[in-house]
């Protein structure tokens, strides 16, 4: 499952990347063959309470230790309703935190009830569970404030379906298919009646009429494999009839294509790996729902593409447990054992490093937090897969290159990234780049902000964050990258070879400058000594002004005139400036945005003194502790 930590600092909607299209009910022939194939009652991936052997292995699990004391421990006010001036806080602030907050403790806390209930089975916990699903069925919407703006859902105007209305409803849904009759038949007859009023009912208006008009039906982001796997997981814990959960898994099934349109052809995601945890991994228990709910006869993981965006997170890692973190992921984002070990054991793949690093823990999380299925460790010295030398995302124009060491033998590695400046969760950042050592990310892409209501406005790439001052790329006339598809970094050459890696990308489309007339960025990694060289050549009609930027959370310092050091000698990297003898000036500035984190990053600007008509601007980085002799043992 992915982490819900960081997939809850990213719910955000994003249409603008999104398609317009009508919606089409699933063919009626498709929907009576399914409901041929359906399990003949409701289906849940968590086993019932009544599955004592399996609920005996989560009791014995290290990360249930606590379940029942957790449960005993609840804040008593997940058990009322939100309140309106908590909702409204949003639309009168900007705020999204402070109802976010008490929304998601509300949500863990039921599941914290219903776990420690499954494990002690001795009802104490039952009319906690009961209060708090009289509390959502009072709660005047379950979508959140920010994916209401004009509060229609809070007003009772129209009942719309988010992320996280979804969500409650599959745990509401889940919550009574695994306890079943050990709630009282009120609380199971409110699940039902409230589930049904809040998805159902617009989700089949939404898929049979197209209203209301709810994008994420064929959206290409995160939204559409999220709703559709809670959804869709709420429709097979909850509903009796065949031929309805039939429709469900028709449905599913027509739309989750959208989903996977959003990767490349060779899978990359360009949300980012924790986005990939959230969306990916719903597109997963999707998957895994609509296999076992149908004994095998729907089988999503046949989609080439499936696989291919499956394969995202290991051909992502730069060194072992560090991954960019473009986009809107955070810095220090990594990607979900559970899910990569699904994928490996689905597609036959030897597990890679990174995933076998998990083995002997829970291998699948669903929306409870228990496990509904567990991989046991691989026999003693089964073998991982290492990353290679390098993956090459052709289609979305980003390398990582490794298999390179400094002379203490640390790995070190590189993530280049071209690309183009409307992708999902876009940041304007074509030609941007992080430099890894060890476990440091010693030059970095610094990530995203915390999501407030400019986010997702047309003040967005306000943010020094999101636009391209946060990021290691030229700022050209003084002008930051603009946004669009067609802001992007054309590839000019490439050429792949064991001992270095040469990647040339056209980015003058990425600038609003009529006076550019080239701009190339020329990345050669090369492995012998451990050295990333950045080239920019640049040429305008008239002389502008021109200059790059590193980005760092690590101190640094000017050592010599063109030469600075960031970070420590073990980890850190020394960056040797070449202009062609023309002056420069190197400013440091701290990028004072509302960060995931508690560091800010660090934007060293390295800008000419004077004007330019050309230029080449020549950045070389290499290990600094290569620059002295290790010291004596």
């Amino acid at each position: 499952m992915p982490s819900r930590n960081l997939a809850r600092c990213a719910f955000a909607l994003v249409f603008c990347f999104s398609r317009v299209a009508t919606a089409q009910a699933p063919d009626a022939a498709r929907v009576a063959e399914i409901a041929r194939h359906v399990t003949p009652g409701p289906y849940g991936a968590t086993p019932t309470v009544a599955a004592r052997d399996f609920w005996a292995r989560v009791g014995a699990s290290e990360l249930y230790p606590s379940a029942a004391a957790d449960a005993r421990q609840v804040s008593r006010e997940s058990f009322a309703p939100l309140p309106d001036e908590l909702y409204l806080d949003f639309s009168r602030s900007g705020n999204r935190t402070r109802y976010e907050g008490v929304y998601f403790d509300k949500l863990k806390t039921l599941r914290t009830l219903v776990v420690a209930e499954c494990l002690e089975q001795r009802g104490e916990f039952l009319p906690a569970i009961q209060e708090l699903v009289a509390s959502y069925a009072a709660d005047k919407s379950w979508v959140l404030p920010a994916h209401d703006g004009a509060l229609d859902n809070f007003s009772g105007r129209q009942i719309t379906i988010d992320l996280f209305a979804s969500e409650v409803a599959c745990d509401l849904a889940n919550t009574d298919f695994i306890l079943g009759d050990r709630l009282d038949a009120g609380t199971r007859t409110l699940i039902r009646a409230e589930v049904e009023r809040r998805i159902f009912v617009p989700y089949e208006r939404m898929v049979r009429e197209g209203q209301p008009s709810l994008h994420w039906l064929t959206v290409t982001n995160n939204w559409n494999a999220v709703c559709l796997a809670n959804v869709t997981g709420a429709a097979l814990a909850l509903l009796e009839e065949p031929a309805r959960r039939a429709f469900y898994v028709a449905a599913a099934e027509k739309y989750i294509v959208y989903f996977l349109e959003g990767f490349t052809d060779d899978g990359y995601c360009s949300e980012g790996v924790s986005y990939w945890n959230y969306g990916y991994g719903c597109f997963v228990r999707l998957g895994h729902l609509l296999h076992e709910a149908t004994g095998g006869y729907v089988d999503l993981f046949a989609a080439p593409k499936a696989r291919s965006a499956g394969l995202f997170a290991r051909r992502m890692e730069i060194t072992p447990g560090l991954y960019p973190a473009f986009a809107d992921c955070g810095v220090g984002a990594t990607p979900s054992r559970a899910i990569m070990a699904y994928v490996s054991r689905r597609y036959d793949l030897p597990p890679s490093l990174w995933e076998q690093r998990g083995f002997g823990r829970v291998r699948w999380l669903d929306e409870f937090g228990v496990f509904s299925f567990v991989f046991e460790p691989p026999a003693p010295g089964a073998p991982a897969e290492a990353a290679g030398r390098r993956d090459w995302f052709e289609s979305a124009g980003i390398l990582i290159c490794r298999q390179a060491r400094t002379s203490r033998g640390l790995p070190v590695a590189v993530a280049l990234k071209g690309g183009h400046n409307a992708e999902h969760h876009n940041h304007n950042d074509v030609g941007s780049y992080v430099v890894c050592i060890g476990d440091a990310m010693t030059l970095v892409d610094p990530g995203a902000e915390v999501y407030t209501r400019r986010t997702f406005s047309a003040q967005r790439y306000v943010s020094n964050l999101l636009n391209s001052f946060g990021h290691p790329v030229p700022r050209v006339a003084e002008q930051l990258q603009r946004t669009g598809r067609d802001a992007r970094g054309q590839v000019r050459r490439l050429e792949l070879s064991d001992e270095q890696d040469l990647l040339a990308l056209d980015v003058t489309s990425a600038y609003s400058v009529p006076t550019l007339k080239q701009l190339t960025r020329t990345f050669i990694f090369h492995r012998p000594t451990a050295q990333l060289t950045v080239t920019d050549e640049v040429r305008f009609t008239t002389p502008e002004r021109f200059g790059t930027a590193l980005v760092t959370f690590d101190s640094w310092q000017q050592l010599e005139p063109d030469l600075v050091r960031v970070g420590d000698t073990e980890t850190g990297v020394d960056v040797h400036l070449d202009t062609g003898g023309r002056a420069f000036t190197i400013e440091a500035t701290t990028i004072e945005e509302d960060i995931r984190g508690d560091r800010r990053p660090i934007r060293l600007g390295i800008d000419l003194n004077e004007p330019v008509e050309q230029a080449v601007l020549r950045v070389t980085i290499r290990p600094a502790a290569d620059a002295h002799p290790p010291s004596p043992e």
